[in-house]
C-alpha cells in the first residue's frame, strides 16, 4: 500500500477489448507500471457485449501477476487492493455460473 508513506493506486480495468492493470503513485500521479491482455468479446444482440467470465478472471490474474513482478523490480513489496466494478460475475469454486453482460460504449 505504501512506499515511504506514498500510497499507490492499483487499477484493474476489464474493458470490452482488454484487461488492463496499472499502478499509479498518488502523490505525483506518475504511472509506475502497466500491463494489458487482449480479450475477444461476442456481440449476441445490438448494443450487448458478452465476455467469458472465466477468461476475464484468468486475465486479471495474469495481468496482476505481471504488475506485481514489475513492482518487485521497483522494490515495492506490498499492496492493499480495493475495487469498484460495473458488472458482476458469480463464481462457485472459481467456476463462473454464466457469461458476463456488460455495457457497450459504442451505442
Amino acid at each position: 500500500m505504501t512506499i515511504n508513506s506514498n500510497p499507490l493506486i492499483f487499477s484493474i480495468d476489464q474493458g470490452t477489448s482488454a484487461t488492463k492493470c496499472c499502478v499509479f503513485a498518488t502523490k505525483t500521479g506518475r504511472l509506475l507500471t502497466q500491463h494489458q491482455i487482449p480479450i475477444s468479446p461476442s456481440y449476441p444482440s445490438e448494443g450487448w457485449v458478452e465476455q467469458d467470465p472465466q477468461l476475464m478472471f484468468e486475465n486479471v490474474l495474469k495481468a496482476s501477476r505481471e504488475i506485481i513482478n514489475n513492482l518487485v523490480k521497483l522494490n515495492i513489496s506490498y499492496l492493499d487492493i480495493k475495487g469498484k466494478f460495473y458488472c458482476s460475475v458469480s463464481f462457485f469454486c472459481f467456476i463462473p455460473f454464466f457469461r458476463t453482460v456488460t455495457f457497450n460504449n459504442n451505442y
